[in-house]
This record gives C-alpha cells, sequence and structure tokens, in this order.
C-alpha cells in the first residue's frame, strides 16, 4: 500500500482461510528516518451493523432472495400502451 499523504486511513475487507471477512482499518503514517508505521484495527464491530441494515434493505426478510430494482426513469410510451 503506497500512501498518498504522511497520514492515511483506509477502511479494507479482508478474508481469513475459514471463510470470515472482517473489516479493518489501516492507518499509515510517516516516521523520521524514511520509515513508515503501519496500524490495522478491527473495526468489524462497527462495520457489520450497517452491512446488516444494507442487507435488510436490498433483500426480502422472509425469503432472503434480493428485491428487484426500481427503475425510476419515465417510460418512453404512453400509460395505455404499457
Amino acid at each position: 500500500m503506497k500512501p498518498k499523504t504522511a497520514d492515511e486511513r483506509q477502511l479494507l475487507r479482508y478474508g481469513w482461510v475459514d471463510g470470515a471477512v472482517p473489516w479493518a482499518e489501516v492507518s499509515v503514517a510517516e516516521l523520521p528516518g524514511r520509515q513508515w508505521l503501519l496500524q490495522v484495527d478491527d473495526v468489524t464491530d462497527q462495520e457489520q451493523p450497517e452491512e446488516d441494515l444494507t442487507y435488510r434493505e436490498l433483500h426480502d426478510q422472509l425469503t432472503g432472495l434480493a428485491h428487484r430494482p426500481v427503475d425510476h426513469r419515465p417510460s418512453p410510451l404512453p400509460p395505455s400502451s404499457r
């Protein structure tokens, strides 16, 4: 990872062999003498509730199937010919 500034944070997902896919916040800071400090924090507990809400918003609660996308663009056909 190449930082763009002297102190940068990024939110990433990474995978474990057991199939878990946790969230990590990675911070990079430049130290004197051309050294870098890399800090990785597990933020799964903060990100998981938001991910769960997004999933529930996009999927049917009973079946778990994804909702059909809603197209809000006006139809080029008049209402009587649809």
